[in-house]
Parts: structure tokens; C-alpha cells; sequence
């Protein structure tokens, strides 16, 4: 089991998937998820939320 599985799963968080990756590919395949690195060393589900929240505000204010 992922470690990522094991927090979804503490903080009452369902999920489900088709096929499982180690990690999600930015839309051009050359790196991680810019979504997935903001999160990848936060636990807390509320922090994630935040986190989150910020990085889409960032993004679409550079576009």
C-alpha cells in the first residue's frame, strides 16, 4: 500500500482508481503534476486543501 494511500484512508478520504501509478504526469508527460508536488510532503489533509487552493489561485493568475 502507497504511504499516500494510508493518509487518504486516516483522514476518511475515498478513493478509487483504475490503474495505479507512483506518481501523476504533468499534462506534457516531462515532470510530476504541478498539483501533485504541492502536496507530496503535506499529511494533513486540511493543509493539503490550502496548499491546494493557493496553487490554483497562482496558476490562473499567470495566465
Amino acid at each position: 500500500m502507497l504511504l499516500r494511500q494510508i493518509e487518504y484512508e486516516k483522514n476518511g478520504i475515498s478513493y478509487e482508481y483504475v490503474v495505479l501509478t507512483g506518481k501523476i504526469m504533468n499534462r506534457a508527460g516531462t515532470d510530476v503534476c504541478p498539483m501533485e508536488k504541492t502536496v507530496e510532503n503535506i499529511s494533513d489533509a486540511e493543509e493539503a486543501y490550502n496548499a491546494l487552493k493557493e496553487k490554483l489561485f497562482a496558476m490562473a493568475a499567470k495566465k
